[in-house]
């Protein structure tokens, strides 16, 4: 295996790959302990990884033993969601799914707002939750992903 010949440790650096520009950026633990995107300014083209994906319900690896709540931070996760919209992308590259616009991740920023608010209502985990949820997001797959995001903000309140 050949190592890196660069590395960063900023929240955000530039690399010149012979006359593109290409900034990576990161906000530490979120969906994961190192979580990045990858933004190409002059197409306005940004590459999420699993902090976006399109029409899926967002994977909130909560699954204990081995990864926790500590393991992320979704506050986190949304303010790089912010950040990322504050780019202007005119091109989204998710995770998972199709390529698409800005929207993808309004819709996921919108999912963690709905996800903690129906938590709060609920004042926790409830099977009926997991199932209002699905029912508000019909198109989107992986339902089963629902419930340990349930879990994460029933921990948060």
């Amino acid at each position: 295996m050949t190592p890196p010949d660069q590395t960063y440790d900023q929240q955000r650096v530039m690399l010149d790959l012979g006359g593109r520009q290409v900034e990576f950026r990161t906000w530490g633990r979120a969906h994961t302990p190192g979580d990045q995107i990858v933004f190409v300014p002059g197409e306005r083209i940004v590459f999420t990884g699993d902090l976006a994906e399109e029409r899926m319900f967002p994977i909130v690896p909560l699954f204990p033993p081995m990864i926790t709540a500590n393991d992320m931070d979704i506050a986190r996760w949304e303010l790089g969601l912010r950040d990322i919209l504050l780019l202007e992308p005119s091109l989204v590259v998710p995770g998972h799914g199709s390529l698409g616009g800005p929207e993808i991740i309004s819709q996921v920023s919108g999912y963690f707002q709905d996800v903690r608010q129906l938590v709060r209502t609920a004042n926790g985990p409830d099977q009926r939750l997991s199932e209002e949820i699905r029912a508000k997001y019909p198109t989107w797959e992986n339902s089963e992903l629902i419930e340990p995001a349930v879990r994460y903000f029933s921990q948060e309140t």
